[in-house]
């Protein structure tokens, strides 16, 4: 028998302790804005699991692979959704004239029940910022038998009313208006008394056809209302998906989220000046009597279950203390491949904020000092301050 000694592990320094720990808190408020939009659905479907991470390309194949990923072909029809979901939690801000706007945010959702693959992709007033590719969750119950739940929009489709209904459990409530849409109101029953305004859901069918429309949910002190629009099923011949080497890896959040993995170091200005083939923005030496303090240089990856980095890109990162610019030139990350138009800031949950100029995708996000919130305003005001690093 052969025995490796183990190399005693190399202690960081303070350099990289402290990259580890901007890493860290980095990747919360990102999975924290990632799933922030849609935690009702998540709710209201008690536990269901999702999994896995790929760009797919822009169609519903999988012509033109990244390198690491594989295709995974349908196997039965395809069903086939779009959810909106109001309030979107995204604002558009008007660059010229500061108007703001709610955005219209939408997930259009691919599912084969049986490979349990799905593919979402996220729009953002029809502008798409990510495509991805999970996988269903499945577990075992007591009886051994083993249970797949759908993903998100299709499990909350399954919690629908069918029609007619059973008295014991539902109760029309009259006809309204969804959308443009006429819809019969469904109010849940419990203990033979319909239950109102509470955080119980009411559901909206069709007054013709009874297929689903929308379903309202009262989240803390706003109302949610989840908009579907149902497709017909796609022939499997004509869908496959894209899904990373190793595999697609559970999570607990729809839609689903990668393992991310970041490689950042100290960089001097002029390291940053030509990481990106594009002069970097800046807000001077300081901004609102904060410093100008870390810049780093480096790239963002999806991590594959072998441990492989896909997808890598580069981006430069300013810091200000109070507030994070990460800058991206002509690759984009996974998360925002396309958007925002042009003269539009998108704001979103007034935790981070983007928008593209001189070819860039800017990203700036709130470092937690109450006294400078990255609200509207203040999005607004650092967006008209980005100003070229000088000596590009």
């Amino acid at each position: 028998m052969t025995v490796v000694e183990t190399p005693p592990q190399r202690q960081p320094c303070q350099d990289e302790r402290e990259a580890l720990i901007e890493e860290a808190r980095r990747r919360t408020r990102r999975r924290r804005l990632i799933i922030g939009g849609t935690l009702l659905a998540a709710a209201v479907i008690g536990g269901a699991i999702w999994a896995a991470i790929a760009f797919t390309g822009g169609d519903s194949t999988t012509s033109n692979l990244p390198e690491g990923f594989s295709s995974v072909q349908a196997r039965g029809p395809v069903q086939h959704v779009e959810l909106e979901t109001m309030p979107s939690r995204i604002t558009d801000i008007d660059l010229a004239t500061g108007r703001r706007r709610p955005a219209r945010l939408t997930y259009e959702v691919w599912y084969d029940p049986r490979t349990k693959h799905y593919r979402v992709v996220d729009r953002v007033d029809g502008s798409m910022r990510f495509d991805v590719v999970g996988a269903a969750g499945c577990s075992r119950i007591g009886s051994g038998e083993t249970v797949c739940l759908p993903p998100g929009p299709f499990a909350l489709l399954s919690r629908f009313p069918s029609w007619p209904l059973d008295p014991r459990h539902f109760r029309a409530e009259g006809a309204g208006t969804s959308g443009g849409r006429r819809v019969i109101w469904i109010a849940p029953v419990v203990d033979g008394r319909v239950v109102r305004r509470n955080r119980l859901a009411r559901w909206g069918l069709d007054t013709g056809t009874h297929r689903p429309v929308v379903v309202e949910s009262e989240v803390g002190r706003f109302l949610q209302r989840d908009v579907f629009e149902v497709m017909s099923d796609v022939s499997p011949q004509k869908v496959a998906f894209a899904v990373p080497e190793g595999g697609v890896p559970s999570t607990n959040a729809f839609p689903p989220a990668p393992d991310e993995s970041l490689s950042a170091k100290r960089a001097g200005l002029a390291d940053i000046r030509h990481a990106l083939e594009r002069t970097p923005l800046w807000l001077g030496r300081g901004f609102r009597g904060h410093r100008l303090g870390r810049v780093e240089a480096g790239t963002d990856a999806i991590r594959a279950r072998t441990g492989r980095r896909l997808l890598p890109v580069k981006f430069v990162r300013l810091d200000y203390g109070t507030l994070r610019l990460t800058e991206y030139g002509a690759d984009r990350p996974w998360w925002f491949r396309s958007g925002p138009a042009a003269g539009r800031i998108l704001l979103e949950n007034d935790s981070r904020a983007a928008l593209v100029r001189n070819g860039l995708l800017v990203v700036m996000e709130w470092g937690g000092d109450k006294r400078f919130p990255l609200d509207a305003a203040s999005a607004l005001a650092t967006a008209r301050a980005l100003r070229p690093l000088p000596g590009g």
